[in-house]
């Protein structure tokens, strides 16, 4: 057995090296038999790859023999070989085979056993072979004496033979050479000998049954056999099971198949004949072969075969037939698609089916009634039963069609009632046609491309595009094709909805052979552009065509004279709209003149003239009305001139209408200048005056009114006012420029004057007659005068003057507070007819008035017939703003809801809003402008409200590619405007700071067009040069070029309920800022959302998407502005995850490196942005399955312990080597079921290896290696001092290069693959070493991961314990490095890093300033226009985030600018030169090639970063002048407010402030390294002032009383925050944000203020603001308050700061101090025993006064009858004998007064002296005292005898004997009273027992004691009268038990006393 599996042990040993390649053998081991006659043989082959060159060998060549196969010639080599058994030893024998690829180190084995055969069987598919059907084979397998199977039996022969009862055998064995069917290895041999091998093919000829035996010749070898059976094969039509409803017929027939035909079976047969299992369900006629459904069942049909009845292994052919209740009924049509095309023929067929959707089978005797529009469908074939149509679509449309299972045939129709029904809505289109439907374009070579926009039209109206010859041709998505190289292919664009329909067009690429200019416009004004039109004839085969796109083609053309033409765009050529013409070029005319353009490709050419003229013009008007004595400006100029290819087409024509008579009009001509003379009656008219200067004539009127048509023309025609100027077509000029002008003139006097306000932006639609302007707003406003003319077609119109130049005008206001009238000089016309209006801030209607009496005429001030008066009422107002912001709407037709607008124009515009979901519009009452609003459908809208008057102006941008328009006023030194007419003749130049931006002249010297280039800032300053030669400047004018919106990524996925924010930044052509919504003006102003379908996402205001349920959904983006160029679609998938893997950026790395791991969905697009912003976020939890071999930490730091919630990453550090396994369970939140398809946890887990690194044992060598990408630059510094160290690159090392720098640091360069030694020389010391440094660079595919290192370190200060999260505003420090497939780090790439998180923000300058503590808005704003000057240093700022790149962004700085979760992304594209996958952009500014991966978007990593507000306390809002303590856990040795102070700090170091004023506030915590952390927190008015009171106020001296106030919107809102008793002693004596007011109130009081001082401030040792009262110093006049009977004291407190008018006030009782009018008690023992002690108290007071003496038996005192209300006597007495007896406290006697109420305490000296002898005092005293003893003994004695007698006579009186109560009489003396008392069976109830005790043991009757009879325990229960206070304390009270009672009365009296 050993021997046995010897080449399996040996092949296990030798062949270590095989696990390590990918080489592999196609089988490890193979058993050959021996024969003595045939050699067998086998093949071995190598794969994996295939190819490899391998030499063959074996260990017993004189068993088995190898041969290698296709053997190299050059190395004796092959992949393959052919084993062959040569053995002459019948025996087991076992051989090893090698092949050996000594190149790769490579042995590969295989054992081969050389065996005998002991044993064969036959082995088949099937038993059973069909008559005429296909072959079976049967297969020999041989065996040795255990029975091993041979893996092949080569070309020994057997022997087969047939058995067959009857003389005709049923099969026949056919030769593999004559069947249709592969030979097997060995058989073709045998079969050339005759012979047969271990398989054959057999097939049936006749049925029956035949044994098949087969024979090895050898005599130790039995024969085996098989049985076969024959039989017809039967087909049974319909062969599948069928279901079918009540009463249908089904026709049942049969076939016999065979080889290559069938024949059908008649019925009825004699051999055949149909069943049916269950007669009840089906019945068949067995003459028809009709199956008719009679019951609902189920049943089988079967065909019986007579013949092989008795076969019983055969099943006869059957189906089942299910009879069911029909349920539903739907269409189906060829296609599979209900949009359908116009013209086209389809197939219509109805199905129906039951309850479980089973399709039922409608036969022949089932009738629908199905309906087809006339009008869309033409019918051209139908089955009988209405279930099968073709139908043509012949119009376009929807419709519907319809079906309805209506009736069965039986013997009789049999109709359903009611039937079932369908129907289906059909879209027909038009066919689709591709418009051009032939575009050429022109060859030059393969480097240049050529495009071109197709359009579909027709179909569903979208579509697919393709192309048949994509190397030819290439098409877009959207219809955009270009060209590759020569040749034709067809574009198809197919519906995307159906794609069956499609049309076609034809895209030729060519050759060109002749250049010329097509039809075009080759005349154009001054200033304005003239496009010319170029086409290229191209010829492809027998097809000449016209190019549809040569923009790109390199067309050489010139300008003969460029001073009157220059090109846009430096030449550059663009498409053209134009028919046959591929490109055009824009050209713009800039003086008048005549020249010649000529374009050339090749030895091509195309020449055309072209000309300039000045705008033809009529100025100022063409009907004008002028004032007397008014003069204005008239001048008709320029037009096209004289054709130069044939000047006779030139005209000029003019016609006239005569309306005042009598004149004579006299004109004459002189070429080139055209004049006018008028005459009256022979003598010149006063009716017009006319002067000229230059090219200029004014005309001015007299004294006489009326109507003069003046015009200039050349020839009179008499027909009407009219001037033509212009040429005639010709073939060199096909479309002449003609021109028109009039012009008409009336004198006349106003008759009315107005004053309107200018407005400057008439976008929005503001009436004229809105006089409302914002209170901080400059308007302008005009006097314009109105009046009519006496004569002429116009006579009796108002119409308005254009010059009043000869008015006298006199201006006033009378609102000077909210208005301020300014001159304008800047305008063209006189100053006194424009003022500025400028607003002062306020509120209100301001009123200017104007008035005009007279006018000058020639030099003479004239009266005009009327006074003119004219009155503008202005009203100044705030900004509108609307309330509710939001709203919630019943959906509900009758439910209006209405959205107050305050403040404002009132003249408003509703922009934006979904009319599907709400119907608004704006409504007026006589209060206000309002929205009605009323709820449509379901969902969420904006309402987007524009005023049209007031806050339109915004800053002056142009967009990229666009243009706008700019206009020039050159003011004169006296403040006039100079006309345009006059700038013809100044040398006025435009210059600007930047390229960015064109300026161009249009028209006039001071009209201009800017078009914008390249995003930025730019400064436009004009400059003009005045007759003197001295150069006058304007005002830098700052304009702001914008890129389009565009929006990245395209398509945005997220599960349900989960955030994603776009971001809104500047595209600019060196690097992509942002990745998300780039382009639109800075500050980026308001953008509208719109999304498609509100039931999958939504989107708030500022772009932050939240999804709602699975589902697709658009999101349009646009500027708020109706402009529609700007604006973008995003998509929106919400999708569940059906599932997750972990995603790790190395399976196997070294030991001490990291590599992350993290969790994806089971798409590619379901990253952690899909997830990671989940409202209810997902618990993710990581488990590693052996802790020894990695383990797992957090991202952002070590010290950081995340929590499960979207823990999507971890990083993963290698500890020692070996595998093991990550394992993550993911369980979706609660409350969300939405994130998952199934279940609620998702569990993956993936292998990871950890090895070590190779190295070098002895000598112990640190092994450095430089890693570079190919492409990439890495800087070198070393640690030595720079002049000390030299780099050096041996030269025979190519793969890189060294390039000095300043610093004495060196770049190393990667320029082409492989290897290299780097030296580090030391110089110029004592020890010049070097140092040795190998380096590699790699293809930049190796860049398998890039990785973030954090150095985060410091611990919480607040507890000294690790943190959950990162505090708000830290400055995390991030290292971006590259790792390859090992985890090894490359230390340079070419790779660009680009990051975002999911969540950001936009935000305008003002916002920047706010919510970005410490940037500095200067850098912003470089950074958006300047990227080229900070390309090394950029600020991404976001809602949550602001992250700093720095060094090309492998530095990343974040600021936690938001507590929440980010989720950032860090994603790479590179430069590589070579990579045959990577498509080539160039970019001419960065003089080099941009190579960017499309497919390397997996090379990214995210970290999720946790931000809360770590500062404490954690509160939002502060009210003004709240005090707060800051707690920072970094340890803080400074705080800082950034921006506007609002805190003022207390103290800096110990974070202790006051908030000082209202607004948002930023509060920074500043440690020693200058580490930053702050919080937000917002500072309010309060609401209101609450204010608490002491019980009373006395004016006793030394006290203090304070009275708590508080403010906010709640009196339990506190206003100091987060700090302890230390930090209140510092705050002590702050002052208060109130001052405070006390006041007394009652009869003939004081003012308080002479008692009191009442002050605000913040009181330590209360911990709050109060308003302290202090008594001032005692005074005489405070006795005066004991005279009121009732007095109080109000407290106000009144809010003392800006901007709030707040008070809150309290009232307490006030008890004034009592005053002992004595300064002492003088007594003694002969005159003066007694004496009166009085005092001055209030009334109320008298009662808690107390006096009290020094020693009691000193001094007697008692309370005398008060003589007044406010006067208190005491009278106190000596005594005498007592006094001697303590004379030694005599000299310390006092009296003290106590208020019990107040506390007041007075202390009076008493003066005693004792006088003479007291002997005989001292016995008279004694006696008194044995008197008074005997006298109180006889009282208390009589008082005992009372009571007694009193409780014998009730003990009596109730039956009961004293002696029980008082003595406690013995169980035997009472045994029935004890006997109840103790089980309360006897009429004795101890309920109707009063017994308590006190502590004294007396009795009291308010307490009872209760017997309970289910608890058996004694209770207490109060008593319905309560006596005394003693007798209401609980505590007197005992409550017994029966286990502390029961067993011996005398233990109640013990323990009750």
């Amino acid at each position: 057995m050993i021997f046995k599996n010897f080449p399996v042990f040996l092949c296990l040993i030798l062949s270590p090296s095989s696990l390590t390649t990918g080489y592999r053998l196609n089988v490890p081991r193979v058993l050959l038999p021996f024969h003595p006659m045939s050699q067998v043989k086998f093949n071995l082959m190598v794969t994996d790859p295939d190819g490899g060159c391998f030499k063959w060998r074996s260990t017993r060549p004189d068993i088995v023999q190898v041969k290698a196969i296709n053997e190299s010639v050059k190395h004796s080599c092959s992949d393959k070989a052919e084993i062959i058994v040569i053995s002459k030893y019948a025996d087991e024998q076992n051989v090893m085979i090698f092949a050996e690829n000594k190149a790769v180190d490579t042995i590969l084995s295989c054992g081969v056993t050389v065996d005998v055969i002991r044993s064969i069987s036959i082995s088949t598919t099937t038993k059973v072979l069909f008559l005429d059907a296909s072959p079976v084979q049967l297969v020999i397998q041989a065996f040795n004496k255990e029975g091993d199977m041979f893996t092949t039996l080569g070309e020994i022969p057997f022997e087969w033979q047939m058995e067959a009862n009857t003389s005709q055998k049923p099969l026949r064995i056919v030769s593999f050479s004559q069947s249709k069917y592969e030979t097997p290895e060995g058989i073709r041999y045998l079969e050339s000998l005759k012979k047969r091998g271990y398989t054959i093919l057999v097939e049936g000829i006749s049925p029956g049954a035949a044994v098949v035996r087969t024979t090895l010749k050898s005599e130790d070898v039995l024969s085996d056999s098989i049985e076969l059976l024959i039989v017809a094969n039967l087909l049974l039509i319909p062969s599948n099971d069928l279901f079918i409803t009540l009463g249908s017929r089904v026709h049942y027939s049969a076939e016999i198949i065979k080889q290559s035909s069938t024949e059908k079976i008649i019925f009825p047969s004699k051999q055949y004949r149909l069943t049916v299992s269950d007669t009840s369900v089906c019945s068949i006629n067995e003459d028809s072969s009709y199956v008719t459904a009679i019951a609902l069942g189920s049943t089988e049909i079967v065909l019986i075969d007579e013949n092989a009845k008795s076969l019983a292994l055969i099943k006869p052919p059957s189906s089942h037939i299910h009879v069911v209740e029909p349920a539903s009924i739907i269409f189906m049509i060829s296609g599979d698609s209900w949009h359908l095309q116009k013209g086209n023929e389809y197939i219509v067929s109805v199905v129906m089916t039951d309850s479980l959707d089973n399709t039922i089978f409608i036969s022949d005797n089932v009738r629908f009634e199905t309906f087809f529009s006339e009008n869309f469908f033409r019918i051209s074939e139908q089955s009988k039963n209405g279930t099968y149509f073709v139908v043509s679509a012949i119009s376009h449309g929807v419709t519907r069609i319809s079906s309805k299972f209506s009736s069965i045939f039986d013997a009789t129709e049999k109709v359903l009632s009611p039937g079932i029904s369908c129907e289906q809505v059909v879209t027909i289109s038009l066919p689709i046609f591709v418009e051009p439907s032939l575009v050429v374009f022109p060859y030059f070579n393969d480097d240049t491309s050529y495009s071109w926009n197709l359009t579909a039209s027709g179909g569903t109206g979208m579509y697919t595009w393709s192309s048949s010859n994509p190397e030819v041709v290439f098409v877009s998505g959207n219809g955009v094709v270009t060209s590759l190289k020569n040749g034709k292919s067809h574009i198809i664009a197919r519906d995307f909805r159906n794609r069956a329909h499609f049309g076609k067009a034809d895209v030729y690429v060519a050759s060109p052979i002749k250049l010329l200019f097509v039809k075009s416009v080759l005349e154009s004004q001054v200033g304005s552009f003239l496009e010319l039109h170029l086409a290229i004839l191209l010829q492809y085969g027998d097809l000449t065509a016209y190019a549809k796109d040569c923009q790109k083609v390199p067309f050489a053309f010139t300008i003969a004279d460029v001073n009157i033409f220059k090109s846009i765009d430096d030449f550059t050529s663009y498409r053209s709209p134009f028919d046959n013409a591929c490109s055009s070029v824009k050209l713009m005319a800039l003086n008048e003149g005549d020249t010649k353009i000529t374009f050339s490709l090749g030895n091509l050419s195309a020449t055309t003239y072209i000309s300039a003229f000045s705008p033809l013009q009529v100025v100022p008007a063409s009907e004008i009305l002028i004032m007397l004595g008014s003069e204005t400006a008239i001048e008709l100029l320029g037009g096209p001139r004289p054709w130069i290819v044939d000047p006779s087409k030139y005209f000029s024509k003019g016609c006239l209408f005569l309306f005042c008579f009598p004149f004579c009009l006299i004109f004459y001509k002189v070429f080139g200048i055209k004049k006018i003379l008028i005459f009256i009656n022979n003598e010149v008219s006063s009716l017009l005056n006319h002067r000229s200067e230059g090219f200029i004539n004014y005309i001015s009127c007299g004294d006489s009114q009326g109507d003069m048509v003046s015009f200039f023309l050349i020839e009179f025609l008499g027909c009407a006012v009219k001037i033509q100027v212009g040429n005639e077509i010709t073939d060199s000029n096909p479309l002449p420029v003609i021109l028109e002008a009039t012009l008409r003139i009336c004198c006349s006097i106003p008759n009315r004057i107005v004053l309107s306000i200018i407005r400057q932006n008439d976008d929005y639609k503001c009436p004229h007659d809105t006089n409302i302007v914002h209170m901080d707003d400059v308007a302008i406003i005009s006097l314009t005068a109105f009046g009519h003319c006496i004569s002429g077609p116009s006579m009796g119109i108002d119409r308005q003057f254009v010059s009043i130049s000869s008015l006298t005008v006199h201006w006033s206001t009378a609102s000077s507070d909210l208005v301020v009238l300014d001159d304008l000089p800047e305008v063209q016309m006189k100053k006194e007819f424009f003022k500025r209006v400028i607003g002062q801030g306020l509120e209100g209607v301001g009123e200017v008035v104007v008035e005009v009496k007279n006018y000058s005429q020639y030099d003479h001030e004239l009266s005009l017939p009327i006074i003119l008066r004219s009155s503008l009422k202005i009203l100044f107002t705030k900004y509108a703003h609307i309330e509710p912001r939001k709203l919630t709407i019943w959906n509900e037709k009758t439910v209006f809801k209405s959205v107050d607008i305050i403040s404002g124009s009132g003249i408003f515009i509703i922009k934006h809003f979904d009319r599907s979901i709400i119907d608004a519009s704006l409504e007026k009452n006589a209060i206000m402008v309002y929205f009605s609003i009323r709820a449509l459908a379901n969902g969420t809208t904006e309402l987007i409200l524009q005023d049209s008057c007031i806050g339109n102006s915004f800053s002056v941008t142009v967009e990229v590619d666009h243009e706008t328009k700019m206009e020039l006023t050159i003011i004169s030194s006296q403040g006039d405007a100079f006309s345009f007419d006059d700038a013809l003749f100044m040398s006025i130049e435009i210059t600007t700071t930047s390229n960015i931006i064109d300026v161009i002249r249009w028209i006039t010297a001071v009209n201009y067009i800017l078009r914008g280039k390249v995003a930025g800032l730019v400064s436009l300053v004009a400059s003009v040069r005045t007759s003197m030669g001295k150069t006058i400047f304007s005002v830098p004018h700052e304009i702001q070029v914008f890129n389009s919106l565009l929006s990245f990524p395209k398509i945005i996925t997220l599960i349900p309920e989960s955030t994603f924010q776009m971001v809104f930044s500047y595209l600019n052509f060196k690097f992509i800022l942002k990745l998300e919504v780039v382009g639109g003006p800075q500050p980026m102003p308001e953008l509208n959302f719109h999304v498609n379908d509100s039931s999958v996402a939504s989107i708030s205001e500022n772009g932050l998407i939240t999804s709602i349920q699975r589902g697709n959904a658009s999101i349009r983006v646009a500027l708020s502005s109706e402009s529609s160029l700007s604006n973008d679609i995003i998509y929106v998938k919400v999708v569940a995850l059906s599932g997750i893997r972990i995603r790790l950026s190395s399976f196997r790395i070294e030991r001490g490196q990291m590599a992350w791991a993290r969790v994806d969905g089971l798409m590619d697009d379901e990253t952690p942005f899909a997830f990671g912003g989940a409202v209810h976020p997902l618990h993710i939890t990581w488990t590693v399955i052996d802790d020894e071999i990695i383990e797992l930490s957090s991202p952002l730091a070590p010290f950081i312990t995340e929590d499960s919630e979207n823990r999507f990453q971890v990083v993963v550090k290698g500890i020692k080597p070996g595998t093991t396994q990550i394992k993550v369970s993911v369980k979706q939140s609660s409350p969300s079921k939405m994130h998952f398809i199934k279940g609620d946890t998702y569990e993956d887990q993936i292998t990871i290896t950890i090895y070590d690194s190779p190295k070098i044992s002895d000598p112990l060598i640190i092994q450095q290696n430089i890693r570079l990408a190919l492409g990439s630059e890495v800087v070198l510094r070393s640690n030595r001092e720079s002049d000390t160290v030299q780099f050096i690159l041996p030269p025979q090392y190519s793969s890189l290069a060294i390039k000095e720098r300043k610093d004495a640091s060196v770049t190393l360069i990667a320029q082409s693959l492989g290897d290299a030694v780097l030296e580090m020389k030391e110089i110029g010391t004592n020890y010049n070493e070097s140092t040795f440094i190998p380096a590699s660079v790699y293809l930049v595919l190796n860049v398998h991961s890039i990785h973030l290192a954090m150095e985060p370190s410091f611990k919480n200060s607040l507890n000294d314990q690790y943190m959950s999260a990162l505090p708000l505003g830290y400055r995390l420090p991030l290292r971006v490095s590259y790792k390859d497939y090992g985890g090894h780090d490359l230390y340079a790439s070419n790779m660009n890093i680009r990051f975002r998180p999911h969540r950001i923000i936009m935000h305008s300058k003002t916002e920047v300033e706010q919510e970005l503590p410490g940037i500095e808005l200067d850098h912003l704003i470089i950074l958006n226009y300047s990227v080229e000057q900070y390309a090394n240093y950029s600020v991404e700022h976001f809602d949550l985030t602001e992250i700093t790149a720095k060094n090309n962004g492998k530095d990343l700085e974040i600021t936690l600018r938001q507590p929440g979760v980010t989720v950032l992304k860090n994603c790479i594209s590179f430069i590589h030169p070579i990579h045959p996958s990577i498509h080539l952009r160039s970019d001419a500014r960065l003089k080099r090639f941009k190579v960017w991966d499309s497919d390397n978007e997996h090379i990214s990593t995210f970290l999720r970063i946790i931000s809360v507000n770590a500062i404490t306390p954690k509160i939002e809002r502060l009210f003004e002048s709240d005090i707060i303590c800051f707690r920072s856990p970094l340890s803080s040795n400074k705080w800082l407010e950034v921006g506007t102070q609002h805190f003022e700090f207390v103290e800096a170091s110990s974070g202790i402030a006051v908030a000082r004023i209202v607004g948002n506030s930023v509060i920074a915590s500043y440690d020693s390294n200058d580490q930053r952390i702050f919080t937000k927190i917002s500072v309010v008015a309060p609401g209101a002032i609450f204010l608490e009171s002491p019980l009373y106020i006395t004016n006793v001296a030394g006290r203090r009383f304070f009275f708590p106030v508080s403010f906010g919107v709640d009196a339990n809102l506190p206003n100091v925050h987060g700090c302890n008793p230390d930090d209140l002693l510092k705050l002590d004596h702050v002052p208060a944000p109130f001052n405070c007011i006390a006041t007394l109130y009652g009869e003939n009081s004081l003012p308080l203020a002479k008692i009191f001082s009442a002050v605000g401030l913040f009181v330590a040792e209360i911990g709050s603001y109060a308003c302290v009262l202090e008594e001032h110093d005692f005074t005489d006049d405070s006795h005066k308050f004991v005279n009121e009977s009732s007095m109080k004291i109000v407290v106000n407190a009144i809010w003392n700061r800006a901007g709030k008018d707040l008070s809150g006030s309290t009232e307490t009782i006030f008890y004034p101090r009592f005053v002992v009018l004595q300064n002492e008690i003088r007594l003694d023992n002969l005159h003066l025993l007694k004496d009166v002690l009085t005092a001055i108290v209030s009334p109320e007071l008298k009662s808690y006064i107390q006096v009290e003496s020094c020693h009691p038996s000193i001094l007697t005192i008692n309370r005398m009858k008060s003589p007044s209300i406010a006067t208190l006597q005491f009278e106190i007495k000596l005594n005498v004998n007592s006094a001697v007896l303590w004379a030694e406290i005599l000299d310390k006697c006092n009296l003290t007064i106590v208020n019990t109420l107040t506390d007041q305490i007075e202390t009076l000296p008493v003066n005693i002296v004792l006088r003479g002898n007291l002997s005989k005092a001292t016995r008279s005293s004694v006696l008194d005292y044995i008197t008074d003893f005997v006298d109180l003994s006889v009282i208390y004695a009589v008082i005992i005898i009372a009571f007694t007698m009193l409780l014998f006579f009730l003990a009596c009186w109730k039956n009961h004997l004293l002696s029980f109560y008082l003595f406690g009489s013995s169980h035997e003396a009472h045994p029935a009273s004890y006997s109840a008392f103790a089980n309360g069976h006897s009429s004795l109830k101890l309920s109707d027992h009063w017994l308590s005790m006190n502590k004294t043991s007396s009795f009291s009757n308010n307490k009872r004691i209760q017997l309970s009879d289910t608890s058996n325990r004694f209770s207490t229960s109060n008593a319905s009268t309560n006596s005394s206070p003693s007798a209401q304390d609980n505590s007197q009270t005992f409550l017994f038990s029966t286990s502390d009672a029961l067993n011996d009365p005398y233990d109640i009296r013990y323990r009750r006393h």
